[in-house]
């Protein structure tokens, strides 16, 4: 019994010395872990500070900031950093931090730019057939140098393919594959949606302009090569009432408005810088051969009258009504197309904020003017559908201050009641418009034109119980061969004089491809820089 309990307690001692061992054994390594999973914390950290303190240094010196640091003493463990790129961007950011033995890596893309205001290629209106042809087309709405100038300065980025209709972004998408369309968004970058500026703003003020500042060509015209048209220094606007056929070499510089069908043969290889409008619908508008358009395109479906759309009318039904705001001096500020149908509203709220996307300016025209006092008054075949209010009760035509004006809207008009006219009649004469004019003490400060854009004075009837519209024809589109569309800033700017509406936005920075990489010191400081790196294009970094 002895020998049996002495045995007993030896094997226990064994079992718990044992035990304990491997319970000391486990403290280490999960004490181990939690060091490590700490030092890894600690390094990401470390780097996420080091990269906003390179993205702070960047954006102040946007142009000139390309530091290159190893190995600095930072907190508990050490940061390194570095930018690449050219003065005008992008730029790789890339930051590491290192704990221990924990390495965290942060990368990202820098870029200050602009957007555009209009895509590189624009549907307004329905699609019937969208037929590509090959690979070698491409649409972009990335911002580049162009055949006449080199790009200097900030570059401007805006949507590859824009539609103003989901019918016709469905059918865009269906059939235009997504590696040849890109755009701020990226890769197969199509979107849909009404857009900043219309097309149909642009041919109004191209319709507008006198004959001495503009050529209008009656079609069907033939370009077979050797055709010149402007210069970079002196951009034109060409205008042709018919379909225009392309067949050779031609250089253009300015604005061209094609008001039928489009046909660049296989071997046409037009170049145009500055937009290319075509207008109609039924036809089918080829691009073939090497066309190069830099600037922005767009293909618009209208029925004779004008109207467009193709779908029920959102606001109004007989039509559609157009809105035009005009500063002190009568100059256009802002232009709308078919703003009931744009916002599905059946009047118009003069104090809506903005001064695009259905605001009209009210901020920038009379509470930005600085005038103590205005008077509100109205021009147009029925002044009781102008509704004017102010905090104190004041009746219209009497001196308010702008503040104290809370509702002005144009509203409870019949569509039918107002003459049929156009943009360009209205913007030479108010009296086929409904017109609120505000005046300060040094004269007018702002005018807004509620108007029927109806040329044939008719109103529309139903086409089935309570829809009210006209089917627009549908747009035909091929395009093939080695046709490329680029949205370019440059060409864009030559425009700006005339038709400000063009303009990008301010300057911005946009920080993309953002991403983060653990792994321990025993890695390379800095990624190397090949062009195998899909995520960031690393052949945009180097001068």
């Amino acid at each position: 019994m002895g020998k049996a309990a002495l045995l007993y307690v030896g094997a226990a001692i064994m079992m718990m010395t044992g035990l304990y061992g491997a319970i000391t054994r486990t403290g280490v390594e999960t004490g181990s872990v939690q060091a490590d999973y700490e030092s890894q914390v600690l390094a990401r950290e470390v780097a996420q500070s080091a990269f906003n303190m390179l993205m702070s240094g960047v954006r102040e010196d946007f142009q000139g900031y390309r530091p290159v640091r190893r190995l600095v003493e930072y907190r508990d463990g050490r940061f390194s950093m570095r930018a690449l790129g050219k003065s005008t961007g992008p730029v790789l950011l890339e930051a590491v931090g290192d704990v221990l033995e924990s390495r965290h890596r942060v990368m990202g893309v820098y870029e200050l730019l602009r957007r555009s205001p209009i895509a590189a290629l624009t549907f307004d209106g329905p699609l019937g057939t969208v037929t590509s042809r090959g690979t070698s087309w491409g649409i972009t709405g990335l911002d580049g140098d162009i055949p006449s100038a080199t790009l200097q300065g900030i570059k401007t980025k805006s949507h590859g393919v824009r539609s103003i209709l989901a019918q016709a972004d469905a059918a865009a998408q269906a059939e235009m594959p997504d590696d040849q369309v890109t755009g701020v968004a990226g890769t197969g970058d199509f979107v849909q949606n009404p857009g900043l500026v219309t097309f149909h703003d642009i041919v109004d003020m191209v319709d507008a302009l006198p004959l001495s500042k503009k050529t209008v060509l009656t079609g069907p015209v033939s370009w077979n090569g050797g055709e010149v048209f402007g210069s970079p220094a002196n951009p034109v606007v060409v205008v042709i009432n018919g379909d225009l056929k392309i067949a050779g070499n031609m250089k253009g510089y300015g604005i061209l408005v094609v008001k039928g069908a489009l046909d660049i043969r296989a071997n046409g290889s037009p170049v145009w810088e500055g937009l290319f409008i075509v207008q109609g619908s039924a036809t089918t508008n080829k691009m073939l051969g090497t066309p190069e358009i830099y600037g922005a395109m767009a293909l618009i479906a209208t029925t004779p009258s004008g109207e467009t759309g193709g779908e029920p009318d959102a606001g109004l039904p007989g039509g559609h009504f157009d809105v035009t705001v005009f500063d002190g001096g009568g100059n256009v500020v802002y232009h709308a197309h078919q703003y009931d149908d744009r916002y599905n509203v059946t009047g118009v709220n003069v104090l809506r904020p903005g001064c695009r996307q259905g605001g009209l300016c009210w901020e920038d025209l009379v509470l930005n003017s600085g005038a103590s006092k205005v008077t509100v008054e109205t021009e147009g075949p029925t002044p009781q559908w102008v509704h004017f209010q102010t905090s104190t009760g004041t009746p219209l035509g009497e001196a308010v201050e702008p503040g104290s004006i809370t509702g002005l809207t144009v509203s409870g008009f019949n569509l039918c009641q107002l003459p049929g006219t156009t943009p360009e009649q209205v913007r030479s004469s108010r009296g086929a418009a409904e017109t609120v004019r505000v005046k300060g003490s040094s004269g007018v400060l702002y005018e807004i034109s509620v108007f029927h854009h109806l040329t044939g004075g008719t109103c529309r009837a139903e086409s089935q119980p309570g829809q009210y519209f006209v089917a627009v024809p549908p747009i035909n589109f091929l395009i093939g061969g080695n046709a490329k569309i680029t949205m370019s800033s440059v060409a864009l700017e030559r425009l700006y004089t005339d038709f400000p509406l063009l303009a990008s936005s301010d300057p911005e920075y946009l920080l993309s491809d953002v991403r983060e990489t653990a792994s321990d010191t025993g890695t390379e400081l800095f990624v190397t820089a090949n062009s195998t790196d899909k995520a960031i294009d690393l052949q945009e970094f180097f001068y």
